[in-house]
């Protein structure tokens, strides 16, 4: 039972220490452009509110812990008896714990000579810390609290359980390192800007009454979660569900832009890719624009790095605007796809739902099927990447052949193999970064192979056989139907490719791209379903070396070897925010299993959470680093 003395000895500690943080907050006037009122900014006011109000608890705390004897056993009994259940003493250790270890390795950064790239942030911290010691000084007393008042549970047997404390240092880590990834951009850290190579740029927008409408589509996303994870409703409808307010969030970043489709439209225009509408808009020939590509399109910045399915595509977009509505000029033509485009492609970056949600099922729970997809749809790369390939093809392309291999393997069927390879195909002839999806689907098929070689290997034979035959059928379907050679495109693409970008092959340029690449989009990308993603990847190597490895375990450990595969063979250094979005569906599909391992029965708070903070990187992202295509 926790004693008395030591409770109120704790509050009324922590109240006299929160009353010395607020002099010293207040202590130092702001700077004179800052002041709002009795020369203190706006923010330290606010901050001195909340820990006034703090304060004030604690005194009516300790108050009554003096004057109302019998509440106050009450009181310390709810207490005592919330600690005693299950890993709640060892949770309630471990997070201020936790706290305690990264404050003193963030002041420690404060003070070391690494702080001249961190911005302002140095600072604005040093007009706050006497408030973040004294968090620090509160944990450490509660620890001791703890530790005094409760010996008879943390003497116990298998009190300490290191994969409780491994799970809430996860959460600790998720949330800090969150923070510190706004901090980064909000506060314009040179902290990956620094490199020469890093093409995103700081901005500044100002907040307005039109930034209120990512309030509505924060609720949308939470609702959308809880929706699907627990509405007694069919799968189209929580599918349908996933897409309308997945194109509601697009657009409402739109409107905060502040023309909507507009908005979307101009963004894209004044990017260096409206080549390829531009050269959609004068209505080449479509075979021809396959067949003599090399002629056409080999001495053009951006065509001369893509596979010609790229241009067919927009060329398509073209044909069909132009029946829509006939125009006589290329700029009138060019206008009206692009507006095409403006309300058509971000309706087309949520097919990705279908195949992902549709893999979630078969490999992970069918229940929680769409919780990935309901984190996929608030990603930053996903919402403000308007109208890039990249952005609505790409991850469409990797997700479906991914789905018609995990169907193949749970057949063994030639003609879902065939398909599978034609599939393949396809994504390459789009992208060459999809390369990524035949190395993830070889590295996928060897595990599954290693895993039931006893039972019936003539079954991987003809799953081998399909997968070839699909892809080499359709190889010779365009080399002589179309005149393409894709080894030859690929050859041409990276030739260009190391050209315009400066990128040669080398120890140390290879392990430049590798820190630059990962830094990237890690930043993007979003630290919870990173992190989230890491820890599923160590959980599914023990599985599989233990023997307990399931399809979701081969699935994963497929993916992060084709990822390191990636990193070392990959042609691309920067950039990948936009590159690597096709990444993102899988990444979310592990993060989302992750998540109910990590909070187990709150696992929708988890969701909340991990939704409520990627959306929140998002708007922080459009604000202070919205992105663009960089001219190479």
């Amino acid at each position: 039972m926790i004693q008395p003395i030591y409770y109120t000895l704790f509050l009324l500690l922590s109240a006299l220490e929160g009353i010395a943080a607020i002099v010293l907050l207040f202590w130092k006037p702001s700077m004179e452009k800052n002041a709002t009122f009795l020369g203190l900014s706006f923010s330290r006011l606010l901050l001195g509110t909340l820990a006034l109000v703090i304060v004030f608890i604690l005194l009516y705390l300790a108050l009554r812990s003096i004057l109302a004897p019998f509440w106050y056993r009450n009181h310390l009994s709810q207490i005592h008896n919330a600690l005693q259940k299950e890993n709640h003493l060892l949770v309630s250790i471990t997070a201020p714990a936790v706290f305690l270890v990264t404050s003193i390795f963030i002041l420690i950064l404060f003070n070391s000579p690494a702080a001249k790239d961190l911005g302002m942030l140095p600072n604005a911290f040093e007009r706050i810390h006497s408030l973040y010691i004294w968090a620090m000084l509160v944990c450490l007393q509660w620890i001791f609290l703890v530790l005094l008042s409760c010996p008879q549970i943390y003497r116990q047997k298998h009190f300490v359980q290191w994969a409780v404390i491994a799970k809430i240092s996860l959460l600790m880590l998720m949330l800090v390192l969150t923070v510190f990834n706004w901090a980064i951009v909000f506060f314009r850290m040179q902290f990956f800007a620094a490199n020469r190579y890093w093409p995103w740029e700081f901005t500044h927008k100002a907040i307005g009454q039109r930034d209120l409408v990512f309030l509505p589509a924060l609720v949308a996303a939470l609702i959308c979660a809880w929706f699907v994870a627990r509405a007694q409703t069919r799968d189209i409808h929580k599918l349908l569900a996933l897409i309308c307010i997945g194109y509601f969030i697009q657009l409402s970043f739109a409107f905060m832009e502040g023309a909507s489709f507009e908005s979307i439209r101009t963004r894209y225009v004044n990017s260096g890719h409206k080549d390829y509408a531009i050269i959609a808009s004068e209505m080449p020939p479509l075979l021809d624009s396959i067949r003599k590509y090399e002629s056409r399109y080999a001495n053009n910045i951006f065509l001369s790095t893509k596979p010609p399915g790229v241009i067919s595509l927009y060329i398509l977009a073209a044909k069909l605007t132009n029946l829509i509505q006939a125009e006589n000029t290329p700029q009138d033509r060019f206008y009206h796809l692009t507006v095409f485009m403006a309300y058509i492609f971000p309706a087309l970056s949520l097919l990705t739902l279908i195949p992902l949600s549709q893999l979630s099922k078969k490999i992970w729970d069918r229940s929680n099927a769409f919780l990935p997809s309901a984190i996929y749809i608030v990603l930053p790369p996903v919402i403000l990447f308007y109208l890039e390939l990249d952005q609505f093809l790409h991850p469409l392309l990797l997700m479906s052949t991914l789905l018609l291999f995990f169907r193949t393997l749970e057949t063994h069927a030639f003609h879902w193999a065939f398909m599978t390879g034609i599939a393949i195909y396809l994504a390459l002839f789009f992208s060459f970064s999809m390369i990524f999806t035949p190395a993830v689907i070889s590295i996928w098929y060897g595990i599954d192979f290693l895993q039931n070689i006893r039972h019936n290997p003539t079954h991987h034979i003809k799953t081998a056989l399909g997968l070839i035959t699909g892809f080499l059928v359709t190889t010779l379907l365009f080399y002589f139907l179309l005149n393409y050679d894709p080894l030859l495109r690929y050859q041409h693409s990276i030739a260009s490719h190391k050209y315009l970008k400066d990128f040669e092959t080398g120890y140390q340029q290879i392990l430049d791209a590798i820190l630059l690449n990962n830094g990237e989009f890690i930043h993007w990308a979003g630290i919870p379903i990173i992190l989230l993603f890491l820890s599923r990847c160590a959980q599914s190597v023990f599985a599989l070396v233990k023997g307990k490895g399931e399809s979701l375990d081969a699935f994963c450990m497929a993916f992060m070897f084709a990822f390191v595969l990636l990193n070392i063979f990959g042609q691309t250094r920067g950039e990948v925010a936009r590159l690597w979005i096709f990444l993102l569906p899988p990444i979310t599909l592990f993060s989302a299993v992750e998540s109910r391992s990590l909070f187990g029965k709150n696992t929708m708070l988890g969701i909340y959470l991990i939704v409520a903070l990627q959306l929140l990187s998002t708007w922080i992202m459009f604000k202070y680093q919205d992105p663009f295509i960089p001219f190479y």
